[in-house]
C-alpha cells in the first residue's frame, strides 16, 4: 500500500503589503529628478523602544543617514550621516543585518558581473555568523524566474512575520531602479520560492519592523512623478488569520 504524501504545512498569514497611496513621507528625496533618492531603509528598535532608521541618500553621491523616531516610526530626526569613504567603498547600498539567538544572519544581494552590459542581474545569497566577524556562505537563497516579473533578479529586503521574505525584482534591464516587491516562502527541502498568491506591489527596498506593542510598521522606497524616490512609511495591519 502506498503511503499518501503528508499534507502541506499551513503557511503563516502575512500582514497585507503596503499601499503607497495610504503611506506618508518619512524622509523626502534630497532633490527632484532621476537619481535623487531617499530610500533603502533598515529599521531596528533601540534599547529604549525608539526606532532607529538607517537609509541611503543619493544626490551628487551616496550618503548613509541615521535617524531616530520616538513616535513609533511615524516621524524621524536625523542624528548622523557618513559617506562611503568610511567603509572604504566607492558607493553605498542598503545597510541591513539581522541578529538571531546564537549569532547573525545576512541575506546579501549579489550581481552577476560575468557578462558585460548585463551587470544588473541579481540574486540573494544567505550567510551566517556566530560573532558577526567570520561568515559562512550558505548558498543562493533566492534568484529570479525566467519569464516572470522578477526574471532579472531577486533581492531580499526584509524578513516578515512567520519567516517569509519580502524581495524586490524586475522583469528587464530597462526596469533597473523601477523594481517591484513580492513575497517568498520557505520551500520543502530548503531555500525559498516566490508565493504567487501574494500580489506584487510597486515599491522597492521594503522593510518591516515589529514595534514593542506587537504592531508593525512598513518602510519602503517609492517613486514620485518627477522620478526621484522618497522614503515612505505606513502602519502594518495585523494578519487576520492563518492561511491554509
Amino acid at each position: 500500500m502506498t503511503t499518501p504524501p503528508a499534507p502541506p504545512v499551513p503557511a503563516p498569514a502575512l500582514p497585507p503589503l503596503p499601499d503607497p497611496a495610504r503611506s506618508t513621507v518619512a524622509v523626502p528625496a534630497p532633490a527632484r529628478g532621476p537619481q535623487r533618492w531617499a530610500g533603502a531603509p533598515c529599521a531596528v528598535l533601540d534599547d529604549d523602544g525608539s526606532v532607529l532608521l538607517a537609509h541611503r541618500e543619493r544626490a551628487d553621491g551616496d550618503t548613509l543617514v541615521l535617524s531616530r523616531s520616538t513616535d513609533g516610526g511615524a516621524t524621524f530626526s536625523e542624528i548622523g550621516r557618513a559617506g562611503p569613504q568610511r567603509a572604504g567603498a566607492s558607493v553605498l547600498e542598503r545597510p541591513a543585518l539581522v541578529r538571531h539567538p546564537g549569532g547573525w544572519r545576512a541575506r546579501v544581494c549579489c550581481h552577476d558581473l560575468e557578462v558585460p552590459g548585463e551587470e544588473d542581474r541579481m540574486s540573494t545569497a544567505f550567510l551566517t555568523s556566530r560573532d558577526g566577524w567570520e561568515w559562512t556562505w550558505r548558498g543562493t537563497a533566492l534568484r529570479g524566474r525566467p519569464g516572470r516579473w522578477d526574471a532579472r533578479g531577486a533581492r531580499v529586503t526584509t524578513v516578515l512575520p512567520g519567516g517569509a521574505l519580502a524581495y524586490d525584482g524586475r522583469a528587464s534591464k530597462e526596469e533597473n531602479w523601477f523594481e517591484r516587491t513580492g513575497v517568498a516562502r520557505p520551500a520543502p527541502g530548503g531555500g525559498w520560492v516566490a508565493d504567487p498568491a501574494v500580489p506584487v506591489v510597486d515599491v522597492r527596498y521594503l522593510e518591516h519592523l515589529v514595534l514593542p506593542d506587537g504592531s508593525g510598521r512598513w518602510f519602503f522606497e517609492s517613486r514620485t512623478p518627477e522620478g526621484d524616490h522618497e522614503l515612505r512609511t505606513q502602519p502594518a495591519a495585523r494578519a487576520a488569520r492563518e492561511a491554509g
